[in-house]
């Protein structure tokens, strides 16, 4: 592949396939969680400072997401997947391969992520009406991100992948 640039948005894609087709059917529900939740804490922790800067040798950051691993008492697969993708210094595009492995994860279960931008705090009949129009337009069960913007004068704004209704 000399000579071509892959964009972080196709690598992630990459590495979470790769991710899950090591994974066994019995193994993937627990494995995908573990990941998500240990990649949404490293993301938010000191340490992810250390792995996007060039002033730590790769053999520094292996080292470190291998003591992180252990301290959290992953899954093997889950923390060879980690030590992979930090190895081949792609621990940087951790945001963009854990949202590749969350979507992959709705997808086996049938759902789909959306963001909901809403003029005023919906109630509960508000919010099954609009679940049940989504579902219907997508073939697949939403999972929603409500949000209040008061700049909004009436109405909503729903976003799902590149789709803005």
């Amino acid at each position: 592949m000399a000579g071509k640039s892959v964009n972080k948005k196709e690598l992630a894609r990459r590495y979470a396939l790769a991710f899950r087709r090591s994974l066994k059917n019995d193994e993937a529900v627990s494995a995908f969680a573990e990941f998500l939740a240990f990649s949404d804490s490293l993301l938010k922790s000191e340490y992810y400072d250390m792995f996007v800067s060039p002033c730590y040798s790769s053999a520094n950051q292996v080292q470190v997401i291998t003591s992180l691993c252990q301290k959290a008492g992953l899954n093997k697969k889950v923390s060879n997947f980690l030590y992979v993708i930090t190895e081949r210094g792609r621990l940087k595009y951790l945001s963009d391969i854990r949202d590749s492995v969350r979507q992959d994860r709705l997808r086996d279960e049938n759902k789909i992520e959306v963001s909901m931008t809403v003029a005023s705090p919906l109630s509960d009949v508000q919010k099954d009406d609009a679940e049940k129009h989504i579902a219907e337009a997508f073939s697949a069960k939403p999972v929603l991100n409500i949000s209040v913007d008061q700049d909004i004068l009436s109405g909503y704004v729903i976003r799902t992948g590149s789709i803005l209704v």
